[in-house]
């Protein structure tokens, strides 16, 4: 999945502002049912289980300083100097391994188990790099180290390693795809390819960098410094904004999504759009950690005082709660389903309904007429013949709304080679073919997908004959290039959505777990 997409960029100069230019009434209006959304908080006795709806107490478990809280593969595991397994239905701990007692990071493969401490990584129990950590990073093949003196990267299924040496870098960040790494050093950020691991850029900074994150799609890179925020242009490496502080901030995350960025410090939160590189709010609040909901509607900020929750729409604090630790983590995979609105269901098979359908092609012939239809069913389109005097007409399903007829009729022209088009008409509802093909979620309808504007994927099932829109994967920049497809794309005999991106080899692959479709970012070459 690898192609260069050319972003343009609204603003290419240096401003400095502490206050957004504009008053705006909503920010970043994110759809999300909070039901079934969960929070693990953790201080030096243990961890506690939140329900992030209700922010009730649904489960602890003592653990002496827990140091960190890992999901894989839709398991909760918890790690101090030994890792464990978090069982939630029964609320009990399950030991895996000990752990080198200075252990301040946990690496799960299907392989075996990576830990990083103070005196490098081992795997298992075996020493496969020996230095002092300052940060690390993990990715779908590597784990990528920063030391004192180099930049390590570990192959995680070959476990071999390689070097890049340099002297006192401060921090470091990844592409999202691993293509560059990003080194900050004292007066500049330094670019490497991850292939060679040579240096592509030198970018003078006249700040000394605190931390350093990329954008999900890799546009972007924020530099923090003690004063300013920068952002780097990946296309041009230029610095195209300068972004002055009015505080002394500690670090900058992104949303999961990438929309907007929160800065934090001592007694403020800032948050600043990652669209326009605008700084919206401050809002006075200490921080111990931050974290947002699966689908970014909320952000949930510990203080000394408990926990806040600001809403991503509106940017002020929904509510205090007194919920009190040193960490929150919010895993994706344990939030139910997002259920569609109330469905139609035709109450009489010989009601008509007026509704859109995509009209494929017209023929004279009634045996290639009915062999496009064929052809058509066979690979998961519900077709059918509506007779005319003289032709016959291939139409495809229905639709309540146009623009759900266009996506799809984008992925029947990939097959038909022709161009379709859309069309509203009155359709007899019990003429409607239903078809099993897929059923990934297995409730009874069969799935489709389909890429809007590179953006989104749109989960479609095809429901008494007619397209239902069930769930959004929403990105906020353009990440996908060309459509999804069904396929077992790693042999476990479940059907997964995959679509390509825009890094050659690398995939979204999407699955229906816990409850609710997950998306994954995986290369296969």
């Amino acid at each position: 999945m690898r192609r260069f997409l050319i972003y343009i960029v609204p603003f290419l100069f240096l401003t400095s502002c502490h206050k957004p230019s504009e008053e705006r009434k909503i920010y970043f209006d994110k759809k999300e049912k909070l039901d079934g959304v969960i929070g693990f908080v953790t201080d030096t006795h243990g961890v506690r289980r939140y329900d992030l709806f209700s922010y009730s107490l649904t489960g602890s478990i003592e653990v002496d300083n827990p140091k960190d809280i890992l999901f894989y593969n839709d398991s909760v595991f918890i790690h101090n100097s030994y890792l464990y397994r978090y069982d939630i239905a029964n609320n009990r701990k399950e030991i895996i391994k000990k752990l080198h007692p200075t252990t301040s990071g946990v690496i799960l493969t299907d392989a075996g188990i990576y830990s990083i401490n103070e005196g490098g990584i081992l795997y298992d129990d075996e020493w496969l790099f020996k230095d002092s950590i300052i940060e690390y990073r993990d990715g779908h093949k590597n784990i990528w180290l920063l030391t004192p003196h180099s930049v390590v990267i570990i192959d995680k299924k070959e476990k071999t390693k390689r070097i890049k040496e340099m002297d006192n870098p401060i921090t470091f960040c990844i592409s999202p795809y691993g293509l560059r790494i990003y080194v900050a050093f004292n007066n500049r950020i330094e670019v490497y390819s991850e292939k060679q691991l040579s240096i592509v850029k030198s970018i003078p900074i006249d700040d000394t960098p605190i931390n350093l994150v990329t954008t999900p799609a890799g546009n972007k890179i924020y530099i923090l410094s003690a004063s300013a925020l920068y952002v780097l242009n990946r296309s041009t490496y230029n610095i195209d904004k300068r972004i002055s502080l009015s505080v002394r901030p500690f670090f900058v995350k992104l949303s999961r999504d990438g929309s907007y960025g929160i800065i934090t410090s001592s007694d403020r939160l800032l948050i600043f759009d990652a669209g326009t590189d605008l700084l919206l709010k401050e809002i006075p609040l200490s921080c111990n950690m931050v974290e947002t909901s699966p689908l970014d509607s909320r952000i949930y900020v510990l203080t000394d005082k408990g926990m806040a929750v600001i809403r991503s729409d509106s940017l002020i604090v929904e509510r205090s709660v007194d919920i009190r630790g040193e960490g929150i983590f919010i895993p994706g995979f344990l939030v139910r389903r997002q259920e569609p609105e109330e469905e139609y269901i035709p109450t009489s098979v010989d009601t008509t309904a007026r509704l859109f359908a995509i009209q494929v092609s017209s023929t004279r012939g009634k045996k290639s007429a009915q062999q496009l239809v064929d052809r058509l069913v066979e690979a998961g389109y519900p077709a059918y013949i509506v007779n005319g005097e003289d032709w016959f007409r291939i139409r495809v399903g229905a639709f309540r709304e146009k623009a759900d007829a266009l996506l799809i009729g984008g992925k029947v022209d990939e097959l038909t080679k022709e161009k379709s088009w859309v069309l509203e008409t009155d359709i007899l509802l019990n003429e409607l073919p239903s078809l099993f093909i897929r059923d990934i979620d297995d409730n009874g309808y069969m799935e489709e997908a389909c890429v809007s504007d590179g953006r989104e994927i749109v989960i479609f099932e095809l429901r008494n004959g007619i397209y239902e829109r069930i769930y959004t994967i929403t990105g906020y920049l353009e990440k996908y290039t060309g459509n999804s497809a069904f396929f077992d794309i790693d042999g476990d005999d479940n059907i997964e959505i995959v679509t390509p991106t825009l890094e050659s080899g690398m995939y979204s692959v999407v699955r229906y777990r816990d409850g609710r479709w997950v998306e994954e970012m995986e290369r296969f070459e």
